[in-house]
């Protein structure tokens, strides 16, 4: 009989293990960089090329390895940081599960120069495709420097599905916030193609927030601090009228791993609760100081997930943490009862006598008067016509076209505008229809010779590193649409001009917003159209209250809306027209 069951080859595990946690090039990043961390590095280098695709190196003047422990770390399952069952429960390391430098060189070829402090000459060696190329001796500085180069060359699927250079350098920002914020005592620095993008010395944590993104938090973040004995909650949390709609800062750290949860997230919202806007997103950075065999991060490949054995208790004590700090920075004033001066009301004025009020009656009243003035109301509409002019043109069968001109329109309340047509009663809706016609009026502009409204003055726009590898992404997108810019430093730019359809108030929180939509889409920004620009830009705007429209009016909104290209649905996929048919009309009845 035949056998199905095969050992897979080293080379097909590692890969297949490679999937699960070598996902893009900041994957890579998070690896090695928490790797030079546990190894006690003081400072610690990043240099990327091409967003990792041609290389990824990490340099740090950590503890360094002997030649046998560089061969031996390319092995799966190879750690140095457990040894058994019991460390499992008590990981105060980043990694631990020793797959990350196994996983990294089945999908590229990996150099490593490595040298420990008491040894006179280090260690070279050079694997590709999980196969030993190179070993030899050299003479290189402490520490280990890893050069990650031609990521998935032997996996052309793989390489085939990685995104735009800017997305996928969004996304080694993003992985790089994560590990620096935490560890504020190392010196990191950033390069990419040959251009330091981030350097960080030692610092205080809220000096390390602010370097990472913009020196507006300082006035921004209030402090955090609880010792609850099994944990103990410190860092920052955004002061309420600074939260945001777009573009959040919200960190958790365990034990200075980064993580994701959402439990505890609403947690902090919650107590926020009644201070914000329902879109608005406050920052926070709180770190959780615990006994790691409370907690389980061998949970995902990640491990940017993890359980904790008391979360309900956690969640109070977030809870509570976060409203200590919040009622702590808003305190109401108190009232000094010492010297607060009372108004003396004197009860004795003997000068005027005291009048009792007056109750007016009505003697002739008979509380079943109204009861018969219901009843004969009832029955002159019992006895009379049922329906008025205006339903009779609702409910009226006569055959009409499906698209309504020179028609009979009502306006109901100003939300909708109801008229006949063959089938039934359309009902459209006013705020959708005056939305879709605006929405390809601004198309129609944008195809043709737009011209820019300069600006009376300049308005500023500051950038985290992140936000502003974005935007430099879609500048020219933008400046297509009509905006002009002038870069002020390395991190802000003046708005000079913008088109005539951009409200002023509105277009430096439109710029973040247009940033998110690429983040939430995970879309090249080179492929952004000007549909999807437009739409972020009427999303953008602040809803306002819709004149009444006269029956002129409402012939006219029609008219308009039968004339764009999409007239039954909205630029956000909403139901501008609904027909309810004599059936369904029938049925109410």
């Amino acid at each position: 009989m035949k056998n199905y069951i095969k050992i897979l080859p080293d080379s097909l595990a590692n890969q297949i293990a490679a999937g699960e946690v070598i996902q893009r090039p900041s994957s890579i990043i998070k690896e090695l960089v928490e790797n030079s961390i546990d190894a006690n590095a003081t400072k610690i280098t990043v240099n990327i090329k091409d967003a990792g695709r041609t290389l990824i190196q990490v340099i740090d003047n950590g503890t360094g390895m002997t030649a046998d422990d560089a061969r031996l770390c390319f092995e799966r399952h190879a750690t140095s940081k457990i040894s058994n069952t019991e460390d499992l429960f008590a990981i105060s390391t980043k990694g631990f599960r020793g797959e990350a430098l196994a996983s990294i060189a089945a999908v590229a070829t990996v150099e490593l120069k490595t040298k420990t402090a008491d040894e006179n000459i280090g260690t070279k060696i050079i694997i590709e495709a999980s196969k030993l190329v190179e070993i030899e001796s050299d003479n290189v500085p402490n520490g280990s420097n890893f050069m990650v180069k031609n990521l998935f060359f032997n996996i052309p699927a793989r390489r085939k599905f990685l995104k735009s250079d800017s997305t996928e350098f969004k996304h080694i920002l993003t992985e790089f916030y994560r590990l620096v914020i935490p560890h504020n005592q190392i010196e990191f620095t950033l390069i990419h193609n040959d251009e330091t993008i981030l350097k960080l010395l030692p610092e205080n944590l809220k000096e390390r927030i602010i370097n990472v993104f913009e020196k507006s938090l300082n006035k921004q973040l209030i402090t955090v601090s609880s010792d609850a004995g099994f944990v103990k909650i410190t860092g920052y949390i955004g002061k309420p009228q600074f939260s945001t709609k777009n573009n959040p800062r919200q960190y958790f750290f365990v034990n200075d791993r980064f993580m994701k949860n959402g439990y505890f997230h609403k947690a902090v919202t919650l107590a926020y609760d009644k201070l914000l806007s329902a879109d608005a997103k406050p920052n926070y950075f709180l770190f959780f100081e615990i006994s790691p065999s409370k907690i389980d991060v061998n949970i995902h490949p990640t491990k940017t997930e993890i359980n904790f054995d008391d979360a309900s208790n956690i969640f109070q004590i977030i809870l509570a943490s976060v409203r200590k700090a919040l009622t702590e920075f808003d305190i109401p004033p108190a009232i000094d009862f010492e010297n607060t001066e009372f108004v003396n009301i004197d009860l004795k004025n003997t000068e005027s006598d005291i009048e009792l009020p007056e109750i007016n009656l009505n003697p002739n009243y008979n509380p079943f008067d109204q009861a018969e003035k219901e009843f004969n109301f009832h029955s002159k509409i019992s006895s009379s016509k049922p329906y008025n002019s205006e339903t009779e043109l609702i409910f009226s069968t006569e055959q009409t076209d499906s698209t309504p001109k020179d028609k009979q329109f009502i306006n109901l309340k100003n939300k909708y505008i109801l008229t006949t047509v063959k089938s039934g009663l359309m009902v459209i809706n006013i705020e959708r229809a005056l939305r879709q016609i605006e929405y390809e009026a601004i198309i129609g502009r944008v195809t043709e010779q737009n011209t820019p409204v300069t600006t009376l003055y300049p308005i500023q726009i500051n950038f985290s590193q992140m936000d502003l590898q974005e935007f430099e992404s879609i500048k020219g997108n933008l400046e297509q649409m009509g905006f002009r810019f002038d870069k002020i430093n390395d991190r802000s730019y003046n708005i000079t001009s913008l088109p005539s359809y951009v409200e002023l108030d509105e277009s430096r929180d439109l710029i973040f917003k247009i940033i998110k939509l690429s983040e939430l889409s995970n879309v090249d920004y080179n492929g952004l159209t000007k549909e999807e620009i437009t739409s972020q830009i009427l999303k953008n705007r602040t809803k306002k209250e819709i004149n009444v429209l006269k029956k002129e009016e409402m012939q006219e909104l029609v008219n308009k809306l039968f004339s764009c290209k999409s007239h039954q649905y909205c630029f956000d996929g909403k139901t501008i027209i609904n027909i309810i048919d004599i059936e369904q009309l029938d049925n109410l009845f």
